[in-house]
């Protein structure tokens, strides 16, 4: 058994850091069409322009005009921090700028009554990419001593939704639609630590990888009814779990002590080495339902929706044989696992006709984290984000621009464990997280969308 061993905070917050790619845990942190930014999303009953492909199909068949939608200059700066990482009063924090997912849409006439209607859509529903490296003291007594220690991390996580709507109005102010997406997906994940020593007359290094990426072609169904009875507009929704078409992926362990001594010249503890490919992800998602109700009195209108996620018992995203090792009492599970726990996001918006070409947005939604202990995304996407948005609209005859902003914030103890050294040659291996570590989560986002009536 290793002798125990001491590991700052600062290291532990490094480690932990693989959860930032939070995108994928948080299903309502990213809004498409502009008015649909404004509100918060809260639009399952109240859309009407082109991007009711994504939150209500229904509701195509009851826009006034064909319209082009365009939100992809949504710019936005996150910052993911960890308090008293570095010791009291001594944050680890890191920012990320970019331009947020993106919504393209637009109608296909086929109907001159327009009782029948048709759509596509191109979205970018994911679109995420960190790389983190950092390095610090570590004491690893009676094995390596006092040590230097490196550990990396890179996650790029992207997904394209391309999609055909239909809707059809089965009577004045009623009707259904549904809309057909092909996603397409590909994370790529690249974690590792490396420990080096040099004494006197000694030098030892520990290397630790664990690598995957996969590529998942799939497909999903949004099913939507909604209509509109004097003040009053409603609307419900269904998002049926991605079936898998295509896909493939590879993984990667790599676990290595080695200690070159003057007189007995390099020993290798213990190596374990392995890289499997020709894998067949079974990516998963989440079945959702959700409703939206909206009201007009006078010169407002008040929007809420609600959508509930339902949960995804643990299971197998990438299926690898184990390794087979001689140094340990039995094979290794490189498996990678996830879930996903039931989760229910609502949100709240008010639209207010300033003038005859002016609107004003103000609205607050939640985005819960469905990430479980065993999702491959980490510790840190398991914050609840809570938005709060605001801005105004402006009409030039057939087209809208959109201006606001969005401040969005949310914060989680962390807890886990972490380990230096080869964790499967020592029972004890594990070394717990400090309890008063705290991770936060800040976004800004700027948007500046057009949407055109034709």
């Amino acid at each position: 058994m290793w002798p125990s061993r001491r590991i700052p905070a600062v290291l532990v917050a490094t480690l932990i850091a693989t959860g930032a790619s939070a995108q994928d845990a948080h299903h309502w942190n990213k809004q498409y069409g502009n008015r649909a930014y404004l509100l918060g999303g809260a639009v399952i009953g109240s859309v009407e322009d082109a991007a009711a492909v994504y939150y209500n199909p229904a509701l195509l068949a009851l826009t006034d005009r064909a319209s082009l939608e365009v939100s992809g200059s949504a710019y936005h700066v996150s910052e993911i921090e960890i308090e008293d990482a570095l010791g009291a009063g001594q944050d680890l924090a890191t920012s990320i700028v970019g331009v947020a997912p993106s919504l393209v849409a637009g109608e296909i006439s086929i109907d001159r009554d327009r009782e029948h209607r048709l759509a596509y859509s191109l979205l970018f529903r994911h679109d995420f990419n960190v790389v983190m490296e950092l390095r610090g003291p570590v004491s690893i007594p009676g094995l390596l001593g006092e040590a230097d220690a490196r550990l990396s991390l890179e996650e790029n996580v992207n997904e394209i939704w391309s999609g055909l709507s239909y809707a059809r109005r089965l009577h004045e102010g009623f009707g259904v639609g549904a809309s057909v997406f092909t996603t397409y997906r590909t994370h790529r994940s690249r974690r590792g630590t490396l420990v080096a020593s040099e004494t006197i007359g000694e030098y030892g290094v520990v290397v630790q990888r664990d690598d995957f990426d996969y590529t998942h072609v799939g497909l999903l169904a949004k099913l939507g009814a909604g209509g509109r009875a004097g003040r009053w507009r409603y609307g419900v929704s269904l998002t049926t779990p991605t079936l898998r078409i295509a896909g493939s992926g590879s993984k990667a362990y790599d676990r290595t002590l080695a200690i070159a001594e003057p007189n007995t010249g390099l020993l290798l503890e213990y190596l374990v080495a392995e890289t499997r490919t020709g894998l067949e992800p079974d990516y998963r998602t989440q079945l959702a339902v959700g409703a939206g109700l909206a009201y007009r009195l006078g010169a407002a209108e008040l929007h809420l929706s609600a959508e509930w996620f339902d949960a995804l018992r643990e299971y197998r995203l990438l299926d690898v044989e184990p390794i087979l090792d001689e140094q340990t009492t039995g094979p290794i599970d490189i498996d990678l696992y996830a879930a996903s726990r039931s989760v229910i996001n609502w949100g709240v918006g008010l639209e207010y006709r300033l003038g005859g070409r002016t609107s004003g947005y103000l609205s607050y939604h939640t985005d819960r984290s469905t990430v479980t202990g065993r999702d491959p995304l980490g510790p840190l996407a398991v914050w609840d984000i809570h938005h709060l948005a605001a801005g105004v609209s402006l009409d030039f005859g057939n087209q809208r621009l959109a201006l606001g902003a969005v401040y969005a914030t949310g914060s989680e103890p962390v807890e886990g464990s972490v380990d230096l050294v080869p964790g499967t040659l020592d029972e004890a291996a594990a070394t717990s997280l400090p309890d008063d570590l705290v991770a936060r989560y800040r976004s800004v986002m700027l948007l500046v969308g057009v949407n055109v009536d034709y």
